[in-house]
């Protein structure tokens, strides 16, 4: 049976809407969200959230000693940032700062892609943009999220030849569920749920799960065609 809640997510922002707008977009889920205005707030959060949270940072609203006491945090707590805020400012703080940063979100991106970004962090992928290079520690291993040397007709093509089920997977995919979650909710074992998911990459010629997320994303993201 399924655990009735699911895991905490924090917002770390010294803006009060940027905060609220978060906590308002995740009420619509099962997950519990604290708010913190300071890193030291977070410090004292870490002492009552499960080892591994994701936190959602609002970078561009710390400075570099602030962001010095995230990385320990991080070393201390095993927490996992998203960074939410400029793109030139997230490759730099991630090239050179700190490499527990495992997801990006920029200012202007749509809510559902917020939310598929926080559950496949939560499931310990990366999440990353094109021109993010890697630290030199360590990481799992890192995951390609690009799709866009994909020829939209080719894949249209490929997503066509998917069938039922293999779509339905790839759609909950991309609201970031895992495969036990699809699982209960398509009323199938995991296994049959990893089979589709290898299915799936495997149809659509793509190298992870992350690509395929990505791609059930885009496609919802997609103007319908008028009647």
């Amino acid at each position: 049976m399924e655990d009735s809640k699911a895991d905490p997510v924090v917002v770390l922002s010294p803006q009060y809407f940027v905060r609220l707008g978060f906590s308002q977009l995740l009420s619509t889920t099962s997950q519990t969200v604290h708010e913190c205005t300071t890193v030291e707030d977070l410090t004292n959060l870490c002492e009552s959230i499960p080892f591994g949270t994701v936190v959602i940072v609002e970078w561009d609203g710390f400075d570099e000693k602030a962001i010095a006491l995230l990385g320990s945090i991080a070393k201390k707590k095993g927490v996992r940032y998203i960074f939410h805020g400029a793109e030139s400012n997230f490759c730099k703080s991630y090239g050179e700062e700190i490499g527990s940063i495992r997801g990006y979100i920029s200012h202007e991106i749509q809510p559902e892609i917020i939310q598929a970004t926080i559950r496949l962090v939560q499931e310990d992928y990366l999440v990353l943009p094109p021109r993010a290079t890697l630290p030199r520690q360590q990481h799992n291993p890192a995951v390609n999220t690009q799709i866009s040397h994909l020829d939209r007709g080719d894949l249209d093509a490929r997503i066509n030849s998917l069938s039922i089920r293999e779509t339905e997977v790839l759609m909950l995919i991309g609201e970031g569920l895992g495969s036990k979650r699809i699982a209960h909710l398509l009323e199938i074992s995991d296994s049959t749920v990893r089979l589709h998911t290898r299915a799936v990459i495997q149809k659509l010629g793509l190298e992870n799960r992350t690509q395929a997320a990505l791609v059930s994303v885009n496609l919802k993201q997609r103007p319908r065609p008028s009647t």
